[in-house]
């Protein structure tokens, strides 16, 4: 299934309302704490995709698919910024890397092999612990999504768009030097309710559970349907 953009939300809170989705849909939130490197908690219902650290600062990001389409964001403890990207056509967020550092450029990890080439889209978050700086600017071959001054600062970018790999990146976003994480992932594409599990090749059913098995390009080798 073709991945697309759907909505996003952001509020410098511990939740957020969900922008519009339908069922099927895939919730992503990107979660920052200014002033601990202890990062916020993820709510229940959510699958957290990776936790990265900085100086006095931590983030976390996580998924799920949507049941209905009037999901809740639940309560992100110790949060200061929350932002929410909606995706259709995606099963899930997968290899998460991330780099730290305090200066006025960020720097985005690359992701040198997509586990679905031509099929996946690359996804990038980013924290700033100021708020005078262009964050929102998206590193090359990304379209921004989401951003939020307030406080601190958080952006969401994506490739709209299949990509085969994700180069390392880095953005000057000029303001005053602050306390940054970034971190890049991979959103998946679904199959119906299926996606590509990374770690073992299967492709899974986020309804029916395990319905068959794939290689990791994506020839799916063999299915079988337990209904």
């Amino acid at each position: 299934m073709t991945i697309s953009y759907i909505s996003q939300a952001t509020a410098a809170a511990t939740s957020l309302t969900i922008p519009t989705h339908q069922t099927g849909d895939l919730l992503v939130i990107f979660a920052a704490r200014n002033g601990s490197t202890t990062a916020p908690t993820v709510p229940a219902g959510w699958t957290s995709a990776g936790v990265n650290t900085g100086t006095s600062c931590a983030v976390v990001t996580a998924f799920k698919v949507a049941a209905s389409g009037s999901e809740t964001s639940g309560t992100w403890t110790n949060a200061t910024q929350l932002a929410c990207q909606v995706y259709r056509g995606a099963g899930r967020v997968i290899r998460q890397t991330g780099n730290a550092g305090t200066s006025t450029t960020v720097s985005y990890s690359g992701i040198t092999t997509m586990t679905l080439p031509g099929t996946s889209w690359g996804l990038r978050f980013a924290f700033i612990s100021t708020t005078d700086t262009s964050l929102e600017t998206a590193p090359s071959s990304f379209t921004n999504r989401s951003t939020l001054s307030s406080g601190n600062e958080i952006a969401g970018h994506d490739t709209n768009g299949a990509a085969a790999s994700v180069s390392f990146a880095n953005v000057s976003v000029g303001g005053t030097s602050g306390n940054w994480i970034t971190q890049s992932l991979e959103l998946l594409p679904s199959f119906g309710n299926a996606f590509i599990e990374a770690s073992t090749g299967q492709l899974s059913n986020n309804i029916l559970g395990l319905v068959g098995t794939s290689a990791f390009a994506g020839n799916i080798q063999s299915i079988t349907a337990y209904l």
